[in-house]
């Protein structure tokens, strides 16, 4: 336990098993693992590089968030993906191009997917609930969330 949180061994899992893959024989190369977010992806590349050193060094299996590996299959189709943007880039872009600290990369992207994800909110939603007689608590989140889609539907980007 860290910090006040439970784990639940994901990672570790994932990580033994394409050791064991790879102990067994299987190219490092021929792998693919999948996350759902940038930093578990991050997270999972790291400790599957230290941890296949002896086995194959120098040489690390695919690491991509479902995003990612999604866009890189649509590229290697020979599909449009010039319109399909990072979201930290984004945020990135809206902070002047300076990287955001983890913290606060973390509060948006959490708080952004929440928004669309679990209220169903797009840009225009957001602005009347900011105007509505009694605005939610994290107005910030919002005043953040309509830049984020505003910048996106700018772009036409996805």
């Amino acid at each position: 336990m860290t910090c006040g949180l439970f784990r639940s061994g994901k990672t570790t899992t994932l990580v033994a098993r394409i050791c064991w893959l790879v102990a067994s024989g299987a190219d490092p190369l021929s792998i693919t693992a999948v996350t759902f977010n940038k930093r578990a992806a991050d997270e999972l590349g790291v400790r599957l590089a230290s941890a296949l050193e002896p086995f194959a060094p120098g040489v690390a299996p695919r690491v991509r968030t479902f995003h990612a590996l999604g866009r890189e299959i649509l590229a290697e189709a020979g599909a449009p993906v010039k319109n399909l943007t990072d979201r930290a880039e984004v945020l990135r872009a809206l902070n002047g191009g300076r990287a955001l600290p983890p913290t606060e990369m973390r509060r948006l992207d959490d708080g952004f997917s929440r928004l669309k994800l679990d209220l169903g909110l797009d840009m225009a939603a957001s602005e009347r609930l900011l105007g509505a007689a009694e605005p939610p608590a994290d107005t910030d989140l919002l005043h953040r969330f309509i830049a984020y889609e505003r910048w996106l539907a700018d772009r036409s980007a996805l």
